[in-house]
């Protein structure tokens, strides 16, 4: 069985470059998707009304 003579401790630096890349490439693409994701949950929430304003009509038409 060989030994290794030095115990590899920590990260190298080429290590850490890469994650922090990773971190900023996903960090950027969630920033980038909040507005998108902020005007669906605002139509999503208009259409809901409408509905509701919808089904009150309806339900004052037949009442």
């Amino acid at each position: 069985m060989i030994l290794l003579k030095f115990k590899k401790r920590g990260f190298t630096l080429i290590e850490m470059l890469v994650a922090v890349a990773i971190f900023f490439i996903v960090t950027g693409a969630i920033l980038i998707n909040i507005p998108q994701f902020r005007n669906r949950v605002n139509i999503d929430l208009i259409a809901g009304e409408v509905s509701l304003y919808i089904r009150s009509a309806q339900v004052y038409a037949m009442g």
